[in-house]
Formats: structure tokens, C-alpha cells, sequence
């Protein structure tokens, strides 16, 4: 089987799952390679993945990577406007509803961000709120779009992957049935096993540990120069404040206004000539050309 393009971005991370589940579902063979082995030039956004196609052509987001590698409108070919237009409303929906708002109480809880109690409970809120809508959608489905999988499964599925895997305990799964339903028929595609592996279920819910967060912060580099940059530039921006003496007040300056005499208040204009009545030449002009376009 032929290599379809080089994926430069973490195996392990959620963009590169969607993308190497993507790859197995549409049958396509890819190369990964770490993210540090991008060249300095590349003509993308600084980005968590990017794809390479054979052809030199380069993709940025997961989603067009996964749409490239795997027909986003399979079972349609399309021919169906519809069913394919419900595709993309799926996948958009899965990213902007629920992976945002399941990111930002996932990776707190993680000990990956610092926690604020208000922000996470504001984003479970939302999330949960989207759960049930989906469950909702999936009472009488087994599919997200029409009866065969497509795309969207996929993308959702990867989307509420660390959901199932970290926060979603039994409780919580038992709330949302239908939901949990489809996981596991998606998760237990031969395709998806092939590129994800046994999905094991959260048992315990995580929280969030101050040490473990402290734990890294001590063995993340990148978060660590920032904080040592961002400390040692307050730190000159304070001694130069310091440093730089009070300035004097200013004296208002009162600046007389001139007087202006009589004889200097006259037209400038008025040594000119007297001009044409411009209205009337350009109504001329309109006219003549009316004629010339009427052929009269």
C-alpha cells in the first residue's frame, strides 16, 4: 500500500488520533513523524499537527487531514447534497459544542492547567448540556448520518474519547445510554481498534492535584523559560521604573490667539478668473454621449 503523506505531530494526542483513525477507515497508509522534524520555513501556522501529501501539498487542521485521508461522505459519493451537508454540521458540532467545552474540564482535572473552580464547573455545565442533547439525537440511531458510519462518527467519537477515558465514570455513562451505546459500537470498529487500541473506561473521575500540576510545571521546558522570561522582564520593567526619575510638571503654555485684520480676510480666489457654469457642461457631455450610445 502506498504512503499517503507524512503526519508531524504527536501520536498520542486527540488531532492525531482523528487523523490516524481516519487513515485506517479509509483504507490509506501514513508516516508519522515527531513535530520537531518540521522545517523552520514551512508555510503553515505554528500548529499542534501538520500533513504532508505526496504531491508537497500541506494541511494544518485535523478535520480537512481526516476529510483528505477518508471520504467525509461515505455512502454518498455526492450524490446526496443533503446527507452530505449533515456530515459536515456533525463534524462542526462535534469540535465547537462539545471538545471545547470537555477540553476545558478534562485537562484541569488532569493537572494540566491550573484549576479554577468556577471555569471548570462552567465547562462540565456545558458539556453535559451537549451530552444530553446528543443523547437525545442518538435514541433512535445508530449511526450519527443515516444508517451506514461516516466521518462524523468518527470525528465525534475521537472528540468524546477523553471524556470516556477520564471523567465519564459508570454514573455518568449510565445517564447518557444512548450515547455510550454508540461509543463503543464506534470504538469497537475493527478500523478503530486497529489505529486507537483497547479504549479503556474511566473508572474513578480525575481531580485535579497541586502537586502533580507542580510535578509539570518542574518537567515542562517550554512552560518553564516562559515563566522565567516573563519573571526576569518584570523584574527589569520595575528597576527601570524605579531607576528613571519623577518628571517636573509641565508649565501650561497660554499661546495669544492673532488677531486677524480686516483687509487679510478676503478670497484668495478672487484675483482668478471666473470659471465655466460646470453643471451645465456636464450635463453637455451626458447628453452627447446618451445621443451617441441611442444612435440618434
Amino acid at each position: 500500500m502506498a504512503i499517503a503523506g507524512t503526519l508531524y505531530g504527536d501520536r498520542d494526542g486527540f488531532r492525531a488520533k482523528k487523523i490516524i483513525t481516519a487513515a485506517e477507515f479509509g483504507n490509506k497508509k501514513i508516516k508519522i513523524e515527531p513535530l520537531s522534524k518540521i522545517k523552520h520555513n514551512s508555510p503553515c501556522p505554528p500548529s499542534e499537527i501538520l500533513f504532508v501529501t505526496n504531491e508537497g501539498n500541506y494541511l494544518f487542521d485535523c478535520n480537512a487531514v481526516a476529510c483528505y485521508l477518508a471520504n467525509p461522505f461515505h455512502g454518498s459519493a455526492g450524490g446526496d447534497k443533503f446527507h452530505d451537508s449533515d456530515v459536515l454540521q456533525w463534524i462542526h458540532m462535534a469540535d465547537t459544542k462539545i471538545l471545547a467545552p470537555l477540553l476545558s474540564w478534562v485537562i484541569p482535572c488532569l493537572s494540566a492547567y491550573p484549576y479554577k473552580s468556577t471555569y471548570v464547573a462552567e465547562a462540565k455545565e456545558e458539556t453535559l448540556q451537549a451530552m444530553q442533547w446528543l443523547n437525545t439525537q442518538l435514541l433512535l440511531k445508530t449511526f450519527l448520518v443515516g444508517e451506514r458510519l461516516s466521518l462524523a462518527d468518527i470525528i465525534m467519537a475521537c472528540d468524546v474519547l477523553p471524556a470516556y477515558q477520564h471523567v465519564f465514570d459508570e454514573r455518568i455513562r449510565k445517564r447518557f445510554a444512548n450515547v455510550t451505546r454508540w461509543f463503543l459500537t464506534i470504538i469497537n470498529q475493527p478500523f478503530f481498534k486497529k489505529a486507537i487500541g483497547d479504549v479503556p473506561l474511566c473508572e474513578k473521575a480525575a481531580v485535579f492535584d497541586e502537586q502533580l500540576f507542580k510535578e509539570f510545571l518542574a518537567g515542562s521546558l517550554t512552560v518553564e523559560r516562559i515563566v522565567k522570561y516573563d519573571a526576569k522582564h518584570a523584574a527589569i520593567v520595575q528597576s527601570e521604573v524605579k531607576a528613571k526619575p519623577a518628571e517636573a510638571p509641565k508649565k501650561e503654555v497660554v499661546v495669544e490667539e492673532e488677531k486677524v485684520a480686516e483687509s487679510d480676510k478676503k478670497d484668495p480666489f478672487a484675483a482668478f478668473p471666473k470659471g465655466f457654469n460646470s453643471f451645465f457642461f456636464l450635463n453637455k457631455i451626458q447628453w452627447c454621449n446618451y445621443c451617441l450610445f441611442q444612435k440618434i
